[in-house]
């Protein structure tokens, strides 16, 4: 069952240069790594890698301006 992004996360993900579609495909299509690396025949290490670079961006960007 796909979950669709809430607002801000929306904003968020147009910021991913290239890991939108694994981004998307892991948290909203609810598959793992394995599913997500074999129809492009990528590395589950390379999906791993991407999702991280995902959520430390969007981390980044959702968490706001931070006071000094």
């Amino acid at each position: 069952m796909s979950r669709k992004p809430r607002p801000p996360l929306e904003a968020a993900l147009a910021l991913l240069p290239q890991c939108p579609v694994v981004f998307t495909m892991s948290r909203y299509e609810e598959l793992s790594y394995q599913q997500i690396a074999d129809p492009p025949e990528i590395s589950p290490k390379t999906v791993e890698n991407q999702m991280g670079k995902a959520l430390r961006i969007m981390r980044k960007q959702l968490s706001g301006p931070r006071a000094e």
